[in-house]
């Protein structure tokens, strides 16, 4: 019983942290792919940082019993800095939400047949997150395995089965110069699981209970980022360097695979944006029986 709520807490928080820039491919080319060798070294780092600060959150919740993020600062520090952390925090995942919508709006701009396509997607993504939202976290918990797995199918059949686009159309030359350096690897690959924490550590905070244990799911969240972070640097670094430099990796080469592997990928962002502005809104929600760490002391 503990190993499955262990790993329906991992997969949710995994997906929630994964869903700003993972499914286009951008963010393993910035934070892991461009070092190239030492890439495996920082996608491996990457995922024990990702685990350890998930389990970290575990551990605080249950130690102090906040049911909020806000909360668990408030009563480790006291009254005011838990205001000052969750004004921040708070601010922090409106950042995260407008660059989420932003995501859909973009998705939405170029595949539907709409004047205001743009718009269209945007309000799309943030009423199908408030229903999951509404729904709760075994519906989170669906739609958020439904897109991890959709994106290791994604990253894996673009590793054994990806083109390599015309050399011809990439029309510019990339100096990594972070290529082969360990310290580089160590540090991008801490950043990107800061990035993918401060994105789901409400969901954390919500969904870890007394059926859950910190260490196993932050094992848990160690083995999925890692086969994320993995994947998706073995399809982009059997590519040409250049590839990296694209805003959007993935899209570009599922589009060799004509119109289906555009929209496919296409569909991919919207979910993973989707899936992660769920989990932003699951963190604005109020838990009645802790109402004074989100509303005073």
């Amino acid at each position: 019983m503990h190993v499955r709520e262990d790993l329906r807490v991992a997969v949710v928080v995994t997906a929630v942290g994964t869903g700003l820039g993972f499914a286009s491919g951008r963010t393993q080319a910035v934070f892991c792919a461009q070092t190239a060798r030492t890439s495996w070294l920082g996608a491996v780092f990457s995922a024990l940082v990702f685990g350890l600060l998930t389990a970290m959150l575990c551990h605080l919740k249950r130690r102090t019993g906040a049911q909020r993020f806000p909360g668990v600062y408030r009563r480790l520090l006291g009254c005011h800095a838990g205001k000052l952390i969750g004004g921040l925090y708070a601010a922090a995942l409106i950042v995260a939400a407008v660059l989420l919508l932003s995501a859909t709006a973009k998705i939405g701009a170029l595949v539907l047949p709409l004047r205001h396509g743009a718009l269209t997607g945007a309000l799309t993504a943030l009423l199908l997150s408030g229903i999951v939202a509404a729904l709760g976290d075994g519906a989170l918990a669906c739609v958020g395995g439904a897109y991890l797995a959709l994106l290791l199918m994604l990253e894996l059949a673009l590793w054994r089965f990806g083109g390599r686009p015309d050399p011809a159309r990439l029309q510019f030359v990339v100096d990594l110069q972070l290529a082969d350096s360990v310290a580089g690897a160590l540090i991008l690959g801490a950043l990107c699981a800061c990035m993918s924490t401060a994105l789901s550590a409400g969901v954390v905070v919500r969904m870890a209970g007394g059926r859950s244990s910190p260490c196993g799911v932050g094992l848990f969240c160690v083995l999925l980022y890692l086969l994320v972070q993995l994947t998706g640097n073995a399809a982009l670094q059997r590519q040409q360097q250049e590839v990296l430099s694209l805003r959007t990796p993935f899209v570009a080469l599922t589009a060799l695979w004509g119109k289906l592997g555009f929209y496919l990928s296409a569909g991919l962002i919207f979910l993973g944006a989707t899936t992660a502005l769920t989990g932003v809104l699951r963190a604005f929600m109020p838990v009645k029986s802790d109402r004074r760490d989100f509303y005073g002391c």
